[in-house]
Formats: C-alpha cells, sequence, structure tokens
C-alpha cells in the first residue's frame, strides 16, 4: 500500500503541529529587509520595464516588415483603423503606435473620422456588438472606394 494512504488510514498516529516560538524583531532587521525587499522589487520592475519596451516595439518591426513585402511586390498597404469609441479613438489616436504608422508613407483610413459610433454599439468597450458589425460592413461595401480615393 502507498504510505500516503497507510498515513490517511492511521488517525492514531496523527500528532498536532508543533507551535513555533515567537521571535523578538527589532527595528535594524525590519529595516534591512525593508531595503532588501525594495531592492528586489526595483529589479523586477526594472526588467519588467525593460521587457515591456522592447515588446511595444514589436509591432512596429512587423508592420515596416509588412509594408516592405508589400512595396517589393508592388501592393498598396492601407491602414484602417476600426470603430472606436471616443475616447478610446482619442488615446490611440495619441500612442506611440499610431504616431509610428503616420510617420510611414501609407495610407490612413480612420473609420471614425467618416462614422460616428455610439459608445452603447461597443459590447465590451471596444468591440462592436454582432448587429452593429452586420452595420457597419454595410457602410463599407458602400462607402469603401469613396473612403479610399
Amino acid at each position: 500500500m502507498e504510505s500516503r494512504v497507510a498515513r490517511f488510514l492511521n488517525f492514531e498516529k496523527y500528532s498536532p503541529p508543533i507551535k513555533k516560538k515567537s521571535i523578538s524583531i527589532n527595528k535594524d532587521l525590519l529595516t534591512r529587509d525593508k531595503d532588501f525587499t525594495n531592492s528586489m522589487i526595483k529589479s523586477r520592475l526594472g526588467y519588467a520595464n525593460k521587457l515591456n519596451q522592447n515588446i511595444k516595439k514589436i509591432p512596429e518591426v512587423y508592420l515596416d516588415k509588412i509594408i516592405n513585402l508589400c512595396k517589393i511586390n508592388n501592393i498598396k498597404f492601407t491602414v484602417i483603423i476600426e470603430p472606436l469609441p471616443r475616447s478610446i479613438n482619442k488615446i490611440f489616436l495619441s500612442s506611440n503606435i499610431y504616431n509610428h504608422i503616420n510617420s510611414l508613407d501609407i495610407d490612413i483610413i480612420n473609420i471614425n473620422n467618416y462614422f460616428f459610433f455610439q459608445d452603447e454599439y461597443f459590447y465590451d468597450g471596444i468591440h462592436i456588438r454582432g448587429d452593429v458589425n452586420s452595420y457597419y460592413q454595410n457602410l463599407l461595401d458602400e462607402n469603401i472606394l469613396d473612403l479610399y480615393e
């Protein structure tokens, strides 16, 4: 029989946990531990920030690769910014990725500049509802050539 099961079946051998003795903690000990903890936290945050900066550059790198691939194959590359709530659109327009896209020699169509989508059209604050998606697709079908010129 496995030892874990044997121990489980032997209730009479159960012993309560041993209580540990309290220790005296002085101010110096607390300060030393605080400094150590702060340095560990700062170290982790520094690493996370460095990692975050590298991750933020990944979309730009791949966007540049896609644009270069399109240029090599004589394909006109256009970025279409999908419907967003007004507050999210304002944040996006001031973001680093938008500034990078705007600095490139490509066409940008921001749907939000042409059509107004009310906040209740978005089921989670960012993604449009299914019924609104049909409405949006019809708008694109009817107007995409006018927007693209």
